[in-house]
């Protein structure tokens, strides 16, 4: 019996496929809503978002490697992740200070 080899770690070219659909799919999204995209970064494993909406900012986390769809459908996944939970979800007021509140 063989050991397996570890896993591949994140592709450069998959995190940067990602980062930009994900940017104009959020982007589109939020728009529609009268929401914006603030910032949004990935690192190794996660991509991170800030949003406004509604006069509240927001942050979104989420598991992006390994890859479990292309980056196309993953960003339209993480879009429509976003506006379900912004449209859906019981939120706390803003925060005073503008700290973003957690997704």
């Amino acid at each position: 019996m063989t050991d397996d080899p570890p896993p591949p770690g994140p592709s450069a070219v998959y995190l940067a496929e990602l980062l930009a659909a994900a940017r104009a799919a959020i982007t589109e999204g939020l728009a529609a809503w009268g929401g914006g995209l603030e910032h949004m970064q990935v690192d190794d494993t996660h991509l991170t978002a800030t949003v406004h909406f509604r006069g509240t900012r927001y942050s979104f986390r989420r598991r992006v490697w390994p890859p479990d769809h292309p980056p196309g459908l993953k960003a339209s996944l993480l879009a429509t992740s976003i506006e379900e939970r912004l449209l859906t979800g019981r939120h706390p007021p803003p925060d005073p200070s503008g700290a973003a509140v957690p997704l």
